[in-house]
């Protein structure tokens, strides 16, 4: 990477934080900790044993459905706007290209993500051990990263605000429920060829959709084990979906007429 890309790249992604912020990036997660927080608090106090667990427990799974829905909404509604706006038209008047523009782009909105699991992380660390906060705010990240990368493609590919939220939500619900789904037609019956069919057309789905049922347990945060093995899973698998992805969407992005 020569440093003519390198400097592009750089604007680009500082603009995308630096507009984050504007739009209330600190607020939101100030109000979201502050909040959950509370609501362990109370959901502790009501457990009669393993109070700290349960606290975990309802942290863990807030907190990884809420990085989600944050960094989807900024992304999906950041790059809407920008595009209504025509902001992109005038940065691609310059040298950058579609590439590097969208590349920057995205860098920017994983900053954002960055922050948002850095800032759960830290919250976490009053109610878990430190390698369990570790693990889990990694495997989050990751997780993240993919639907951060899916929420760019359907907003610059679909670029509607609602159909784009939609298809986010979607993907990320077949992505969190293909483990079960694939553990039904493995414990079904295959007699027919109608569900044979279904079998095999759900099978094939799994393959091209990010195993996020392994992603960021709960039951990681009260563990005082590191999950390396997994974690060495999970990051693989992050790189594999945030390039495919990446690459689906700027082939789509370099044909559009702009």
């Amino acid at each position: 990477m020569n440093m003519n890309m390198k400097k592009k790249l750089q604007v680009i992604a500082s603009y995308t934080l630096m507009e984050a912020f504007r739009n209330r990036l600190i607020y939101i997660i100030a109000i979201f900790l502050l909040l959950t927080i509370g609501i362990a608090v109370f959901g502790g106090n009501l457990s009669i044993i393993e109070v700290e667990q349960t606290q975990a427990q309802i942290l863990g799974l807030i907190y990884r459905f809420g990085a989600i829905i944050i960094c989807s909404l900024m992304v999906i509604s950041g790059a809407n706007r920008e595009f209504n706006d025509k902001n992109h038209e005038l940065i691609l008047s310059t040298s950058v290209t579609r590439a590097q523009y969208f590349i920057g782009k995205l860098i920017g909105y994983y900053l954002i993500g960055l922050v948002v699991c850095i800032s759960i992380g830290l919250a976490l660390l009053l109610f878990c051990p430190l390698v369990a906060v570790i693990s889990w705010t990694l495997s989050v990240l990751c997780e993240t990263l993919i639907m951060i990368t899916s929420a760019l493609m359907f907003a610059t590919i679909i670029n509607n605000l609602t159909i784009s939220i939609i298809l986010q939500l979607g993907f990320y619900l077949l992505a969190r429920t293909m483990g079960a789904i694939n553990m039904m037609v493995a414990s079904g019956s295959e007699d027919s060829i109608a569900s044979g069919f279904i079998g095999n057309f759900l099978s094939a789905i799994g393959y091209i959709t990010p195993q996020l049922h392994r992603f960021a347990n709960s039951d990681w945060l009260t563990n005082i084990e590191s999950n390396f093995e997994l974690l060495c899973f999970i990051a693989l698998q992050t790189a594999i979906f945030c390039l495919f992805l990446t690459a689906v969407s700027i082939f789509d992005f370099s044909r559009k007429n702009i």
